[in-house]
């Protein structure tokens, strides 16, 4: 049930996003993902994420993980709201084998 839960939430969480500014770019067609955050202050954080459809139906396991890295570092190393949240919160909590990839990726 756990699964299904989070999918749900998901499904919520791209629902409640402000897809209006991504259609006026473009197509509402592409990749949905949400990202939740564990923070060290003990908070969480959504992060929702479209990426374009670039030709594949399906993201392969590398296109995802690449996609998911790329996000990440940008809220770990920009200055949008999400950004701001992580370092108020004195960053994110992160697997050590996650946070060696972003230090590697981010150089």
């Amino acid at each position: 049930m756990t699964c299904q839960n989070a999918l749900t939430f998901a499904g919520l969480a791209c629902t409640e996003t402000r897809t209006e500014v991504i259609s006026e770019i473009g197509s509402l067609r592409g990749h949905w993902l949400v990202l939740l955050y564990h923070l060290q202050d003990g908070s969480s954080q959504l992060r929702p994420v479209f990426a374009p459809a670039t030709g594949a139906r399906k993201l392969d396991a590398e296109s995802f993980v690449a996609a998911v890295l790329d996000v990440v570092i940008m809220d770990l190393h920009g200055s949008t709201q999400v950004s701001k949240r992580i370092h108020g919160a004195s960053g994110l909590r992160l697997a050590e084998p996650l946070r060696a990839r972003i230090a590697r990726q981010a150089r």
